[in-house]
């Protein structure tokens, strides 16, 4: 096995792990994956595979390892562990992508995101067969809410310290076309909000909005478009239809390669705003009303409420484990974050993030003046950045992304983005070059 598609076969494993964490009821099912990459890492850097970044190390590894380690000795746990392992395990991954000398990387990694979406819309659609085909009983009761309590309300069943499978998310869409007693599919990953961004992810991964590229994987592509198009609707939530809408909007408006991108789009979008204030009750099609409207403002304000109340030190740097249990609600994502974090992690983790969202879509602009728009790695780059943002768009409800399955697949995305960037800087130092042997 080659180290350079450990991320690719780390990911995949994780997506089983949901289902058996849920059966076996184990917290230490939901971190296997990652003490075991962490391991393999440490094993490869005993041989001298590869060392580590000093870089890294000083700007990264270590603010985050003295934040944990100080909030531990404080008495506030370990904090958010989850996000120390996206740190940790996006520049593992971004290691092993390095140790590649495929000429044909690029379209090695675009297709292994190709493999995990379709395995993973694959199952959302064995998921409906067997769930319209009677099997809740047999198969998704026993890992599910209900196998924990009778009578209580579902939506505070889920209980530490795994996740579990949910009857009580809505399928409007289910019972519109006549399967009444349907309920929100959840995925592998167990949950009807992460149901929806990995069909929302797909749709923007094969969508045909992007200027043209070498990679032979896109064959296909149309046909793929087309498959989460149809999907879409029996898993949208309300949150994954706004994340689409603004992922339409940086087609429209800020990615360079973007065919949408345009003088004539951007002349139709008043026209364009006039029917999304039509569409405005099927976007939020839960919402009926005022009082639906501030069920969802208190949930999201409840996690600020209590970050708000603290002392300026909780403020600054959370609450750690210590806030687990005050929140009735996991509604924001961002909120909970801020209080799990405190304001200073949450600001640097919020750095990264936009750091590679503007670095990216910057070279893609340069590589558009410099004419190499169909280099394999810059469609790439723009791919996956538009995946980053979405998934990163979905902490504005619930933290799926940081979560077993969902934060292995945000990593990957992450690593290939910082790839991405390394690629495409070569590629413009290359034609920097031929341009000035040209010139002289």
């Amino acid at each position: 096995m080659k180290i350079s598609k450990i991320p690719f076969y780390s990911v995949i494993a994780s997506l089983f792990l949901p289902i058996v964490a849920a059966y076996t009821r184990s917290l230490y099912v939901t971190y296997f994956i990652d003490v075991f990459t962490f391991s393999l890492f440490s094993i490869f850097l005993i041989l001298g595979k590869f060392t580590i970044s000093k870089k890294y190390i000083g700007f990264v590894f270590l603010p985050f390892f003295l934040y944990h380690s100080f909030n531990f000795f404080i008495g506030n746990g370990l904090g958010y562990k989850a996000l120390f392992s996206i740190i940790l395990l996006t520049y593992i991954f971004l290691t092993f992508f390095k140790l590649s000398n495929n000429t044909d990387f690029h379209y090695i990694i675009f297709r292994q995101i190709k493999i995990i979406y379709i395995f993973l819309i694959a199952a959302l659609f064995l998921e409906m067969i067997l769930r319209i085909g009677g099997y809740d009983d047999l198969l998704f009761k026993p890992i599910s809410t209900e196998s924990l309590i009778h009578g209580m309300n579902p939506a505070i069943a889920e209980t530490p310290p795994v996740k579990l499978y949910k009857f009580y998310n809505a399928a409007d869409f289910f019972k519109y076309v006549g399967f009444q007693n349907m309920t929100g599919l959840n995925s592998l990953l167990l949950g009807s909000q992460a149901a929806s961004q990995i069909v929302a992810n797909g749709i923007i991964i094969f969508c045909p909005f992007y200027y043209g590229s070498s990679i032979s994987s896109l064959k296909d592509k149309y046909l793929l478009f087309l498959t989460c198009i149809i999907i879409y609707p029996f898993v949208a939530t309300q949150t994954s239809n706004l994340i689409l809408i603004i992922i339409f909007l940086i087609f429209l408006f800020i990615l360079p390669n973007s065919k949408l991108n345009n003088v004539y789009t951007k002349l139709s979008f008043p026209l364009m705003t006039i029917s999304f204030f039509g569409l405005i009750p099927l976007i939020l099609f839960r919402i009926k009303g005022f009082d639906d409207l501030k069920i969802y403002i208190d949930a999201w304000m409840e996690p600020i409420n209590l970050w708000i109340q603290v002392n300026s030190f909780d403020k600054l740097f959370g609450l750690g484990d210590t806030a687990y249990g005050l929140l009735n609600s996991s509604d924001f994502g961002f909120g909970i974050l801020f209080l799990y974090l405190g304001l200073i992690p949450f600001l640097f983790l919020l750095s990264l993030i936009f750091l590679l969202i503007i670095k990216t879509l910057r070279l893609i602009k340069i590589s558009m003046n410099k004419n190499i728009i169909k280099d394999p790695w810059v469609y790439l780059g723009s791919v996956n950045i538009m995946c980053v943002i979405a998934l990163f768009l979905s902490l504005f409800h619930y933290t799926q992304i940081l979560e077993l399955g969902g934060r292995h697949i945000f990593t990957f995305h992450l690593a290939t983005g910082y790839i991405c960037i390394e690629k495409i800087k070569k590629a413009i130092e290359l034609e920097d070059l031929k341009e000035n042997i040209f010139n002289s």
